[in-house]
Formats: C-alpha cells, sequence, structure tokens
C-alpha cells in the first residue's frame, strides 16, 4: 500500500504548512529504505513496490498464522498444520514466479538470505 501512495504522501507534505521542511527527505525516499514483504496475491501490485523501491528490497511474505487451510483434516497431531499446503503461502509464491526467475530467486530466498546474512 505504502508504495502505491507515495506520490500523495510526497504532494500532502509539500502542501501542509506544518509538515513543509520539517524533513530532510521527501517521505518517499524514507519508504524507498524500508523493506516490504511480497504478499501481494497480485503480480500489478508486486511489480508496483518493485519498481517503486527496487527488487532488492522485496522479501517472501505470508498471512500464517492467519487465513489456515479450510480443509486440514480433524487430527491431535500438533504439526498437522505444518504438513498441510497453505493458500497464502502457495499464492504468493505463485505470483513472484509470475515476474520470472529473477523475481522469484530474489524475493523467495536470495534477498532474505543477503539480508540476514545468512
Amino acid at each position: 500500500t505504502l508504495p502505491f501512495l507515495a506520490g500523495r504522501l510526497d504532494s500532502c507534505y509539500k502542501h501542509d504548512l506544518h509538515l513543509a521542511g520539517s524533513l530532510k527527505h521527501a517521505p518517499s525516499d524514507y519508504l524507498k529504505r524500508m523493506y516490504y514483504d511480497g504478499i501481494a496475491y497480485h503480480w500489478p501490485s508486486l511489480d508496483c513496490t518493485r519498481q517503486f523501491v527496487g527488487l532488492d528490497r522485496i522479501m517472501f511474505g505470508t498471512d500464517h498464522p492467519f487465513f489456515p487451510p479450510p480443509d486440514v483434516p480433524d487430527s491431535d497431531d500438533p504439526t498437522m498444520m505444518d504438513r498441510v499446503p497453505w493458500p497464502s503461502t502457495v499464492a504468493n509464491q505463485v505470483v513472484a514466479e509470475e515476474g520470472g526467475d529473477d523475481v522469484a530467486r530474489a524475493v523467495l530466498r536470495d534477498n532474505a538470505l543477503r539480508l540476514l546474512n545468512l
């Protein structure tokens, strides 16, 4: 959401007499320094973030533990939820892959490895 609103935030900052000049940089410059999760569910949304902050600032995200799989077998096994595919995880992996191999590799793995020094 923030990358999509960056221009609006900059405009509001410039035109608000109480805020104008109170920051060293435009709000969008600060937003470009942040990292974003790739839980977009939609390639155009993920691509908007990629175009705004660059591919190196997006990492894979999920809604886990929210929105659990709807068809989990009834079981007393505490590991059951870990063995069933989570729709949000699968959906967002597919979206990252829509961007091609470079996007998928960066979002699904490489960016986290680099940021976390792994």
